[in-house]
């Protein structure tokens, strides 16, 4: 039908690849793709239907005017809780139990369109970020072509057989980027916390530290850590997988095998 012609697809990361691959092998094939190099004029003319999946720039508000039934965003967060560009990140550092992916009608306001479809996920194991990325942006495109097979088979504009939520602002949450300083290990902090980042920073920027090795002080990447329980109250921190600056990855035993490692400065 007329309303899913000319679908536009905006995505520029490993997860628009997983949301683009499942809607090329569907029956809703975008006819545009933008990515991060992408121009915006080639928008000269008022399209159908837009999808975004991990987009890494604001689309403006003119760009999304042009589109006659409005653009689906698919966001890996149980929004309205942590808008912004770093949910997956702020789900792991926050030990959340509970996520979810959300498909919203964009608008000029950044993640605050209101809600078409959302589905939960219980976060059941130590993920990395980019593990539970994965999990829900799958989750999301099935959500998402789902949401077009209703479109198509609806002859109202309105399409009835959505069922939209606006947004609760009271219950807003913002996430921000992140930077590389983010990265840095404060040895102070608590174990679990140490732990979280590790994985939430594990694709970018990866945690680091800086340690003395011989008489130099030099970055050391820790990928992998451990919390090993000795007992009830006493919690030990081991660390499992590094990167020297400039080399490979290596287990910790290795580590110190090839280094005269002296200690971690914080």
């Amino acid at each position: 039908m007329e309303k899913l012609k000319n679908i536009i697809f905006f995505g520029d990361s490993e997860y628009s690849k997983i949301v683009l691959n499942k809607l090329n092998k569907s029956k809703f094939k975008p006819d545009l793709i933008i990515g991060k190099d992408t121009k915006y004029l080639i928008l000269d003319a008022q399209y159908s239907f837009g999808i975004v999946a991990s987009y890494g720039k604001i689309i403006p508000e003119n760009v999304i005017k042009k589109f006659k039934y409005g653009i689906l965003n698919i966001h890996p967060s149980l929004l309205p809780k942590y808008r912004g560009p770093s949910p997956l990140q702020q789900t792991i550092i926050n030990g959340d139990k509970i996520t979810a992916v959300t498909i919203i009608k964009m608008t000029e306001k950044v993640d605050s369109g209101p809600i078409i479809k959302q589905k939960e996920f219980v976060i059941d194991k130590k993920y990395t970020s980019r593990e539970l990325g994965e999990i829900l942006f799958n989750i999301g495109v099935d959500l998402l072509i789902d949401i077009l097979g209703k479109l198509k088979k609806s002859d109202s504009q309105s399409c009835k057989e959505l069922l939209i939520v606006e947004q609760n602002e009271n219950k807003a949450t913002y996430t921000r980027l992140i930077k590389k300083q983010d990265a840095l290990i404060n040895w102070k902090e608590p174990l679990e916390i140490i732990e979280r980042k590790i994985r939430a920073y594990s694709e970018w920027p990866i945690t680091f530290a800086f340690a003395k090795i011989k008489t130099k002080n030099k970055k050391l990447k820790i990928l992998k850590i451990q919390i090993l329980k000795a007992c009830i109250k006493n919690k030990k921190l081991q660390i499992e997988q590094v990167r020297p600056d400039g080399k490979r990855d290596m287990s910790w035993e290795d580590f110190l095998r090839g280094y005269s490692f002296q200690g971690f400065l914080n």
